[in-house]
């Protein structure tokens, strides 16, 4: 299946649940959190979107309806160079319509989809400002992606892949406090980095991160912004780790913040 969260993702939700347990190396929760945390992430949005298909991150058609009863099983996602963007000024009247009908569930649900609306406008001008070469390496237009769950776990994602001679980049950007605050708990937490030579905190642009090496030709990073904002590489196949922060630092974090309102 295809998710929005990467890997990095995944993990950094997975190290939060770990952070109870009796300290291990992190070599060793590193390999734990790789195999669990996809599932975990899966199992949750399966729940929260009550979505039984192979894809839990499925592309919803328009539906302008005020009639739906349950709210809670779908989300916004728009991919590819033609990003068509919802349409929020719709759903708000529909939510007016609705609530004039007394019709409750169907305008809370249009309300949301109104702020899904407005959130997937903000990662597409996020995108536009993304840079389309990196380290010699060109964006895939048809890859970039944004999506807007509305569901209060995984929130907005915006995601661009780069590939050039063999290497492959993702990016993937998450503004979602829950996951924020998540992420800070694993990043504090110096008992994971105990006796492992492929985790480290680093420095990108004066914010605080994570990055990690598989010990075969991946790496991963991991980076706070603001209060609620989570900037991810997944990079594949790249030379060493001054290749991963030499790419991560082409990105403007500081506009990055301003553009999605969290300073």
């Amino acid at each position: 299946m295809q998710y929005l969260t990467t890997r990095s993702i995944g993990l950094f939700l997975t190290a939060a649940l770990c952070l109870g347990a009796m300290p291990v190396k992190a070599q060793i929760l590193k390999r734990q959190l790789e195999r669990a945390g996809e599932k975990f992430v899966e199992k949750v949005i399966d729940k929260e979107l009550k979505e039984d298909g192979d894809d839990p991150l499925f592309e919803r058609e328009e539906n302008t309806s005020t009639d739906r009863s349950d709210d809670e099983d779908y989300q916004v996602r728009v991919k590819g160079k033609d990003l068509a963007p919802p349409d929020a000024g719709s759903h708000i009247s529909n939510a007016q319509s609705a609530l004039s009908a007394s019709n409750f569930t169907g305008s809370r649900s249009e309300i949301r989809q109104a702020i899904m609306a407005v959130e997937v406008a903000m990662g597409q001008e996020l995108l536009k400002s993304l840079p389309e070469t990196v380290n010699g390496m060109n964006y895939l237009p048809d890859e970039d992606e944004v999506a807007s769950t509305g569901i209060g776990f995984v929130g907005l994602v915006i995601r661009r892949e780069y590939k050039d001679n063999g290497r492959r980049m993702s990016v993937a950007i998450v503004n979602n406090h829950t996951l924020m605050a998540q992420y800070n708990l694993y990043l504090s937490n110096s008992a994971y980095a105990e006796g492992d030579d492929q985790y480290k905190t680093v420095t990108v642009q004066g914010q605080e991160g994570v990055i990690t090496f598989d010990g075969g030709n991946e790496y991963d990073l991991g980076v706070p912004l603001g209060q609620n904002t989570v900037f991810t590489l997944e990079c594949i196949n790249f030379n060493d780790e001054s290749q991963v922060m030499s790419s991560a630092n082409t990105f403007d974090m500081k506009d990055i913040m301003k553009k999605l309102g969290d300073q």
